[in-house]
Parts: structure tokens; C-alpha cells; sequence
């Protein structure tokens, strides 16, 4: 499976896409760009805040995060197969780092039990 069209759509609007650096304080204050993509941690410095984000390395960041998140899921979840939203939705939060424990988060799905994953996902956000 993929993230679908809809999938990446919901992402972007999720996320929000930004096309400068900036300081996601007062969540983190860790300094960020596009769609929700970490440059580092701790606040950006000023040469940062002006500093320009085109299209092209926002949509290239995001395809490559997509795809390490699409691989997280695909190996998580090996015993029960996952519809289109469902799968969507766990490359959603596989794609944001600060989710260390995506794994555990979706093993119930290989159970079935989407109520638990919905659950743990939303204990970890």
C-alpha cells in the first residue's frame, strides 16, 4: 500500500505547510520548516528565520518522510490487512518523529484492534 491523495492532502493540512523556518514553541520550540519537518532541535537561529523554502525542497522532504513512514507501517502491521484510511492515518503519525513509539502504537492492528491503536495514537500525540 501507499498513502493515498487524500491521505497526503489530510498530511499537509494536518501538519500545515510553511514555507519558511520557524520556531514551533511553545509545543517544542524546536526550529522547523514545510510540513511539519524538524531542522533541528531547539529554536532557530535568526539566519534561519530568514531564510527561503521553495516548493521543490518542501514536496521532496515530504515524499521521502512519506516513504520511510509507508516502510514503518508496511513492517509494523504484517498481520491484518488495513484499508486505505486506515493505512493513511498510521503513515500520518508514523511521519512525525516525535512519535518514537509508532510500533507499538499500531502492533494492536495486527490484532485487528483498531480501537486500541486509535487509542495509543492518541495517547502519544
Amino acid at each position: 500500500m501507499k498513502m493515498s491523495p487524500e491521505g497526503y492532502a489530510a498530511l499537509r493540512a494536518n501538519e500545515g505547510v510553511v514555507m519558511r523556518y520557524y520556531n514551533d514553541a511553545p509545543i517544542n520550540g524546536n526550529c522547523i520548516w514545510g510540513v511539519g519537518t524538524l531542522a533541528h532541535f531547539g529554536p532557530c537561529t535568526p539566519a534561519e528565520l530568514h531564510r527561503a523554502v521553495l516548493p521543490e525542497q518542501v514536496n521532496a522532504i515530504l515524499t521521502a518522510r512519506v516513504h520511510d513512514a509507508e516502510r514503518l507501517v508496511r513492517a509494523t502491521v504484517t498481520e491484518h490487512a488495513l484499508t486505505q484510511a486506515q493505512f493513511d492515518a498510521a503513515v500520518s503519525f508514523a511521519y512525525n518523529p516525535t512519535n518514537r513509539n509508532t510500533r507499538e502504537a499500531l502492533d494492536p492492528a495486527n490484532r485487528g484492534d483498531m480501537e486500541a491503536v486509535a487509542q495509543n495514537m492518541s495517547l502519544s500525540m
